[in-house]
């Protein structure tokens, strides 16, 4: 009797499709050479909407904006709710229009906050994992006392 594997417990995949033959020269000038990464920079940011909104953010209050894009329009839509008192369109437009701000984190007054809590987890798990083998003398009278 033959015994069979279902296909998720089998070892190897079989490949796909036929595999190239050894020394294929197909596509040889259009391939990325081996050791040079394929997208170093990676995506370019799109900058229209960025631009749109510090045209709309540096325009005059009395100009209308021109809307010949749709990041014109969006950018119009989020300078007037920031107007309004949007807050979060406000950040975004700022966000959008001079970059996000660096966020830092310091605990107190230590240069390096992330040396100093360690410093404080390891001197609080030494005090919570300590041995407590010794008891005190009356913890131990009386013991002694309800035993004899």
């Amino acid at each position: 009797m033959k015994r069979t594997l279902s296909p998720n417990l089998r070892g190897k995949k079989r490949p796909r499709g036929k595999p190239f033959p050894k020394g294929n020269l197909v596509g040889l000038d259009t391939r990325f050479p081996k050791g040079v990464a394929q997208n170093p920079g990676g995506r370019p940011r799109s900058q229209q909407l960025h631009a749109a909104i510090r045209f709309a953010l540096a325009a005059s209050t009395d100009e209308p904006l021109p809307l010949d894009t749709n990041a014109e329009v969006i950018a119009k839509q989020i300078i007037r709710k920031a107007k309004k008192g949007d807050l979060a369109a406000a950040e975004i437009a700022g966000n959008r229009a001079e970059g996000r701000p660096a966020v830092s984190i310091c605990v107190g007054d230590s240069k390096d906050p992330l040396g100093e809590l360690l410093l404080e987890m390891r001197a609080e798990y030494g005090r919570i994992s300590a041995p407590t083998n010794a008891l005190p003398a009356e913890v131990e009278q009386e013991n002694s006392d309800e035993i004899g």
